[in-house]
C-alpha cells in the first residue's frame, strides 16, 4: 500500500510545486512508482516541470482531477438504471483513467505519472469556479468517493504527491487533512511566511484528531528561497521558525532535529526562478546547499529514499 504526501504552502512564491516535482523526479529515479497529482485547481502549473516528457504538453486533451469529480457527481445525481450496486462509484474513482505517463525511458523499474487538475480547455475555469464543493460532500457523498480515490492512487503507487492549492480553502482541505498520510508546509523565511504556515500547520493537526479513523499526521517544515545574505536577520528567522514548528517534529531528539533543519532549507537560486527546470537537469551533482542536495534531503527525510 503506498502513500500520500502533501506539498502545502500558505502563500504563494515559495517553490512548493518546484520541490514536489523534484521528490516526485528523484524517488522515480529510485525505482519507485510515483504519481503527481495537481490539486491547485485555481492555478494549475506541475504540468510545466514535466513539459518535455509530456505527450500532451499543455493539457487540451488529458483530463484530471475536476473531471473526475465532475463525472462522479453527475452520476450520483442520476437516477440508478438498477444494474449498478451500492459501490457504483469506485469505477469513477479509478485514477489510471487520466493518469499521464512520462516519456522518458531512463527511470528504470521507476515510474513517474501526472494526474493534473483537469483538460485545459477554454471551459476549464468555469468548470472550476462552478463546481460545489459544499453539494459534493453534503449531498452527493463526496467524502465517501475521495476515500475510494485516495484507495485507488494508494494501491497503484508507492508515493503519491499531491500539490495543494495556497492558503485556506475547500480543497486545501481536503489535500491537508483527509487525504495525505504526511504534509510538507512550504514557507519562507519572514514573519508573516512562517506565523501563517505555523497556524495551518496546527489546523491541520487539530483537524486531523476530530477524524478518529484516521491515524496521526506528520508535518514537515521546509524553509524555501532561503537568503544567504543578512546573515543576523537569516539566523532570527531561522530560530523563530524552528521554535513555532518544534512540536510538528514528532519524537525527534535534538540532534536529529538540528540535523533536519540544518539539511532541509532550500536556498534561493535565480537559475530557478526563470524556467520550470527538474534539479536533476539543472545541477551536475548535488553540492552541500544546492537545490539537488536540499531536494535529495527532503526525499530522505519524507521516505527514506536516498537520491543519487
Amino acid at each position: 500500500m503506498g502513500e500520500i504526501i502533501t506539498f502545502y504552502s500558505y502563500k504563494g512564491g515559495t517553490g512548493r510545486t518546484m520541490a514536489l516535482a523534484n521528490v516526485g523526479w528523484i524517488l522515480a529515479s529510485a525505482g519507485k512508482k510515483v504519481l503527481l497529482v495537481d490539486w491547485d485547481l485555481e492555478a494549475p502549473g506541475l504540468h510545466r516541470y514535466l513539459h518535455p516528457f509530456l505527450l500532451d504538453k499543455e493539457l487540451v486533451a488529458s483530463r484530471g482531477i475536476i473531471d473526475v469529480v465532475m463525472d462522479f457527481s453527475i452520476q450520483a445525481m442520476t437516477p440508478s438504471s438498477g444494474g449498478e450496486g451500492s459501490d457504483w462509484y469506485k469505477k469513477y474513482a479509478d485514477v489510471l483513467r487520466c493518469a499521464l505517463s512520462l516519456n522518458w525511458s531512463e527511470f528504470g523499474d521507476g515510474r513517474l505519472d501526472l494526474l493534473p487538475a483537469g483538460q485545459q480547455t477554454a471551459t476549464y475555469a468555469t468548470r472550476v469556479n462552478s463546481f460545489s464543493w459544499d453539494n459534493f460532500y453534503e449531498r452527493l457523498g463526496g467524502g465517501t468517493f475521495l476515500e475510494a480515490v485516495k484507495a485507488s492512487m494508494k494501491e497503484e503507487y508507492d508515493y503519491v504527491l499531491v500539490d495543494s492549492r495556497t492558503g485556506v480553502s475547500d480543497t486545501s482541505g481536503i489535500c491537508t487533512v483527509q487525504l495525505p498520510d504526511k504534509v510538507v508546509i512550504c514557507f519562507t523565511l519572514n514573519r508573516q511566511s512562517i506565523q501563517g504556515a505555523a497556524a495551518v500547520a496546527e489546523s491541520i493537526v487539530q483537524a486531523r484528531a476530530k477524524e478518529s479513523k484516521l491515524p496521526r499526521l506528520q508535518i514537515f517544515p521546509v524553509p524555501t528561497r532561503v537568503e544567504r545574505a543578512e546573515h543576523v536577520r537569516l539566523e532570527a528567522a531561522r530560530i523563530a521558525a524552528q521554535d513555532l514548528f518544534s512540536n510538528f517534529l514528532g519524537d525527534w531528539d535534538d540532534s536529529r532535529r538540528k540535523e533536519y533543519w540544518r539539511d532541509v532549507e532550500v536556498f534561493y537560486q535565480p537559475y530557478y526562478a526563470y524556467e520550470e527546470v527538474p534539479a536533476t537537469f539543472g545541477e551536475e551533482r548535488a553540492e552541500i546547499g544546492s537545490m539537488l542536495y536540499s531536494m535529495e534531503r527532503l526525499t530522505a527525510d519524507l521516505t527514506g529514499v536516498s537520491g543519487g
